[in-house]
């Protein structure tokens, strides 16, 4: 089902679209239809299901979701790191240490060559 396509009226209409304003113009996209687990639930209910939290306050008496606390503490730590930036740097670091043991035995060559030279 494509909403993109649709009119302002036909978006309104379906169950499935939502019409959306936005600040130039305004376009027919495709509803959330994921419900949450947390919806609906009593107070030892929320505890029990992974994920919800019974909201805490003033006039809050529902169960909601935990994930925001869950990805603050995940960056808190700071920004996950790239794995294939770690494999190209140690590749880096193999190739260097190839290259300097390259130019050690050419160097090595070089000397040797000169001596035989002298000898002859």
């Amino acid at each position: 089902m494509d909403c993109k396509k649709k009119t302002k009226e036909a978006g309104k209409a379906s169950r499935k679209c939502t019409y959306a304003s936005g600040k130039t113009k305004g376009y027919c996209k495709k509803k959330n239809m994921t419900k949450s687990l947390c919806v609906k639930k009593s107070k030892t209910k929320c505890k029990r299901v992974r994920g919800c939290k019974f909201a805490s306050g003033t006039k809050r008496k529902f169960c909601r979701k935990n994930v925001t606390k869950r990805r603050k503490k995940i960056m808190k730590g700071g920004a996950p790191s790239d794995p294939i930036q770690e494999t190209l740097n140690k590749h880096a670091q193999v190739l260097d240490s190839h290259t300097i043991s390259i130019d050690v035995h050419s160097d090595r060559i070089n000397e040797l060559e000169n001596r035989i030279r002298d000898l002859e």
